[in-house]
């Protein structure tokens, strides 16, 4: 349930590859770069995201499994909340392995009519009987004309950075983003 082409006003907001219109893991070394569909979000998790390694016994591929799990329980709501009508979709996803981890992870997708902000929820718990650890990165695939001359990104706690077409901007290592903060970037439309 990750966003692939998403527009804002006929605008595509996000990079996406011929690969997000594929779905299916693909092994190898080569497995990522030959299904890597990008789209505004990809998420990375839940056991590893990275370059892919090998620990506890098991092979874990580029920037993990999240991104391939086939949701279950898809859900939709069109409906009025708090004075906006909203419409939301939502589902759960699980990374299951035999006498291994049981993560049960929740997704929830909401946008006002009409607004500007895009919501996403998720809660991951550990179903399985003995703890194991995740992780989740919000892989933001930003693309032309969103990122552009002129883009302004603001991250919490940080002044607006300007970006130009040859530059990147990372959350350094280490950072952390609570589940109260947010991340805003903010694109200056040319009039």
């Amino acid at each position: 349930m990750d966003l692939g082409n998403v527009f804002f006003r006929g605008v595509p907001l996000g990079f996406s590859t011929p690969a997000i219109a594929t779905a299916g893991a693909t092994d190898g070394a080569e497995g990522f770069a030959r299904r890597f569909g990008a789209g505004l979000l990809t998420t990375c998790g839940l056991d590893q995201y990275g370059l892919p390694n090998h620990d506890a016994g098991q092979d874990l591929p580029q920037h993990g499994r999240a991104s391939e799990l086939a949701a279950s329980g898809v859900r939709t709501a069109a409906e009025w909340r708090d004075g906006r009508y909203t419409l939301e979709v939502a589902g759960w996803m699980r990374q299951w392995r035999l006498f291994g981890e049981d993560l049960l992870w929740e997704r929830t997708i909401s946008i006002d009519l009409g607004g500007n902000t895009l919501r996403v929820r998720d809660a991951v718990a550990n179903a399985g009987f003995t703890p194991w650890p995740h992780m989740v990165l919000y892989h933001m695939n930003f693309g032309y004309p969103l990122v552009d001359s002129g883009t302004t990104v603001t991250l919490p706690g940080q002044q607006a950075v300007r970006l130009r077409p040859s530059d990147s901007q990372v959350i350094e290592p280490g950072t952390v983003v609570g589940m109260a903060d947010e991340v805003t970037f903010t694109y200056e439309v040319p009039s």
